[in-house]
C-alpha cells in the first residue's frame, strides 16, 4: 500500500498543477494530508465508511459549503458537528470494500486538502 501511496503522489507531481505538492501519506487505517486525515471504518450498518478530520482548521470542519463541495465529488457526510473539531463521518459513493476506499482517497485527497487550503482558515 505504502507503494501505491507513493506512485500517486510521484503521478500528481508528474502532472503538475496546484495539487502537485500535496503528500499522500498512508497510516494504518487510511490516509492523511497535510491538512486532512482520512480513517476508514466497517461496520454493520454503514457498511464501509470514512471519518474526515481536518486538524489546521478544525473549528470549520462542520460548515454547509464544505458538505455541499464534498456531495459533489460522492461525499455524503452522515454524521459530523456538534462539537468543535468533531470527526465528520462519510459515505462515499462507490466504495464497498477497504480497496476501493483507498482506490477513493488516494485520488481525492490531494483535491480535497486543496480545497480545505483554499476555504477554510
Amino acid at each position: 500500500m505504502r507503494n501505491l501511496a507513493l506512485l500517486a503522489s510521484l503521478l500528481l507531481s508528474a502532472c503538475g498543477g496546484s495539487d502537485a505538492q500535496v503528500r499522500v501519506v498512508e497510516l494504518e487505517h487510511g490516509y492523511r494530508t497535510d491538512r486532512v486525515v482520512a480513517t476508514r471504518y466497517k461496520n454493520t450498518m454503514m457498511g464501509y465508511n470514512v471519518g474526515f478530520d481536518l486538524p489546521k482548521n478544525c473549528y470549520d470542519a462542520d460548515r454547509a459549503d464544505m458538505y455541499e463541495w464534498l456531495s459533489t465529488k460522492g461525499v455524503y457526510i452522515f454524521q459530523g458537528g456538534g462539537a468543535p473539531c468533531a470527526t465528520n463521518f462519510a459515505q462515499i459513493r462507490g466504495v464497498t470494500d477497504r480497496e476501493s476506499a483507498n482506490e477513493f482517497l488516494l485520488r481525492f485527497l490531494p483535491e480535497f486538502d486543496a480545497w480545505v487550503r483554499a476555504n477554510l482558515h
